[in-house]
């Protein structure tokens, strides 16, 4: 199954509502796309086609999908990353609007019907966006990881972090082209990659409240997002790019400093944790930023701490600091 396979085209209805696109980009996940798949094949909207992008599995996927070929549209690639595989599945879509959806998550039944009369109601929004909410392996206990409600000037916000996941919006195919889809040298920060871009070319955010979207945790080690340090890594290198984008008003205006102080941090606890001693190289880098924010007070105190405690100690002196300060716990760590 090296080649594209056909949807069956009675997904695509003759009531004329707008197409919705909805590539799936998947990596060694066969045991998780058939409740991916469901979410989907249980939605209300039914006028949308499914870009499967196989990104060089090992597993036995294509055994799993075998029932599903005349529903979706399967694609294989070597081993490329998420980035890639998006594109190719933004190259073969037809539709007018597009949904990305991770392999391992899902969607409410009511997702695609309510953002599709959103943007089609608002024309003047690029893309729309619900809330999450986080599981382990039961739906019904889901819990709220965020919300966010901004609209209009969002880059403020975006640089800060505060982005919607990738699967929790419907966008139209016209603005991801606009901004050239996604970054292959993004790596694990490819979703912020987005995110900026879409920021930078002022694109207009709409916000629909609803709990739409929903984002599996897992620590499985073949979850790419579980190499943490490399997530902040990555992160590092696509805002060092944008710091050079910015102009001095704009490095002002949207607390560059804190953002750079806050990745370095993130870097510097995610690497202790893992007794890498990369933590001690991104401290210091985190300490050449000057900002009278926490980050930067936490990067001090963890600085002058090493050099005074064994490491061990301060590992869990670090630990102990995260879970009483929810205010910088620092996510999936």
């Amino acid at each position: 199954m090296s080649g594209p396979h056909k949807a069956n085209e009675l997904l695509i209805n003759s009531d004329n509502q707008p197409l919705v696109s909805i590539i799936i980009p998947i990596w060694n996940a066969a045991d998780l796309i058939i409740e991916t798949l469901a979410s989907i094949f249980n939605q209300t909207y039914t006028s949308y086609e499914v870009i499967m992008i196989d990104d060089g599995s090992a597993d036995n996927l294509t055994e799993v999908l075998k029932p599903y070929l005349e529903k979706i549209i399967y694609i294989y690639q070597e081993n490329k990353g998420p980035s890639a595989a998006r594109n190719i599945g933004l190259a073969k879509a037809r539709g007018k609007y597009i949904q990305f959806l991770d392999a391992d998550d899902l969607i409410n039944s009511q997702k695609l019907i309510k953002q599709v009369d959103y943007l089609e109601k608002h024309n003047r929004f690029d893309l729309v966006y619900s809330d999450v909410l986080h599981f382990t392996t039961d739906l019904t206990v889901a819990k709220k990881h965020y919300s966010y409600s901004y609209q209009g000037d969002v880059l403020p916000y975006i640089v800060q972090l505060h982005y919607p996941a990738i699967h929790a919006a419907l966008f139209k195919k016209s603005i991801i082209e606009k901004v050239g889809g996604f970054d292959d040298y993004s790596g694990g920060a490819e979703d912020w990659d987005l995110w900026l871009k879409l920021g930078l070319a002022k694109a207009y955010f709409g916000y629909l409240a609803g709990n739409f979207a929903y984002c599996r945790v897992s620590s499985r080690p073949n979850r790419r997002t579980g190499d943490m340090i490399g997530v902040y890594k990555s992160s590092l290198k696509v805002f060092q790019r944008y710091i050079n984008i910015f102009n001095h008003e704009d490095k002002k205006r949207l607390h560059i400093k804190k953002t750079l102080c806050f990745l370095y941090l993130r870097l510097s606890v995610a690497a202790l944790l893992k007794n890498d001693d990369l933590w001690k190289i991104s401290l210091k880098e985190a300490l050449k930023v000057p900002s009278w924010y926490i980050c930067y007070l936490v990067s001090l105190f963890l600085f002058v701490m090493t050099a005074v405690l064994p490491a061990i100690i301060v590992r869990k002196l670090m630990k102990a600091i995260l879970f009483c300060m929810p205010g910088i716990k620092l996510k999936n760590i």
